[in-house]
């Protein structure tokens, strides 16, 4: 799962106006908030970066934002993009 997760951190650094380390921090703060790795992966990594451009929010607090909403509403990761709309 690391090796997943890092190289996801590496392609959100490379596709997005965002560093692999931001993109990483958003990593660690879905899952210090209980998201999956899958749910990270299948949306959740995005997600929390498009709310933090869209809503001029440092990464890991838009991350942390999207964590709350996914796991209150009992969202999967394929959903988070509704939580950044």
């Amino acid at each position: 799962n690391m090796n997943l997760l890092r190289d996801a951190a590496l392609d959100a650094g490379a596709r997005t106006v965002y560093s692999a380390t931001e993109a990483a921090g958003a990593i660690e703060e879905l899952a210090k908030a209980g998201v999956s790795t899958k749910d990270i992966l299948s949306g959740g990594l995005d997600a929390a970066l498009d709310l933090a451009a869209a809503g001029g929010l440092a990464v890991a607090d838009a991350a942390g934002i999207a964590a709350t909403a996914l796991k209150t509403f009992n969202l999967q990761g394929e959903d988070m993009s509704h939580v950044a709309d």
